[in-house]
């Protein structure tokens, strides 16, 4: 099912210009195949890059060594196509601080804002394009780092980790099927 980009017409909107982002940003529908039924079990079968969008020009979000296990879902329609995956553990984002709020755990945020965006990068460029995926009031995040120590933590970019169920893009063919690893 071909689908348009919805946020291609945002790139010379004047939210873009904005220091402070919006927490909800035009959905974006990409181009998929739906896969049938469960998500799938899959190992990456080299290292692979955690893209933000399906194809080779997404932002890198992080690498993963060959022997990665991840959880697919659809494949893009793309030439090359890529996969949607949760990685165990997520992967690290970063997020505008004015959604975030300390707890009294050292290192852990609290997610205060409703479909709050994850970026590759600590500004609004067309480079650092949201993932799909959106963190939700009321969910705990890791503090990885922030980028501007000096700013309060509302005017500031801070990295996390994205919880688990954040999904992003590796290319199909760096993948592998696998069974699922049994809890011990």
């Amino acid at each position: 099912m071909i689908h348009r980009i919805l946020a291609a017409a945002a790139f010379g909107s004047a939210a873009f210009a904005s220091s402070v982002p919006e927490p909800i940003e035009p959905a974006l529908a990409l181009p998929t195949q739906e896969t049938a039924g469960e998500a799938t079990y899959l190992r990456t079968r080299t290292v692979s890059v955690v893209r933000n969008f399906p194809d080779q020009n997404g932002s890198s979000l992080s690498t993963l060594p060959a022997g990665t296990l991840v959880r697919g879902f659809r494949v893009s329609e793309g030439k090359p196509p890529f996969r949607e995956v949760e990685v165990a553990g997520g992967f690290p984002v970063w997020v505008y601080g004015k959604y975030l709020q300390p707890t009294d755990v050292d290192g852990v945020l609290l997610v205060t804002g409703s479909r709050v965006n994850m970026r590759p990068s600590p500004d609004l460029t067309p480079n650092s394009m949201a993932l799909r995926s959106k963190l939700e009031a009321g969910q705990r995040v890791k503090l990885i780092e922030r980028a501007g120590r000096a700013a309060a933590l509302g005017e500031d970019w801070v990295r996390v980790q994205a919880p688990p169920t954040a999904r992003a893009w590796v290319l199909a063919d760096a993948l592998t099927a696998s069974e699922p690893v049994a809890a011990a």
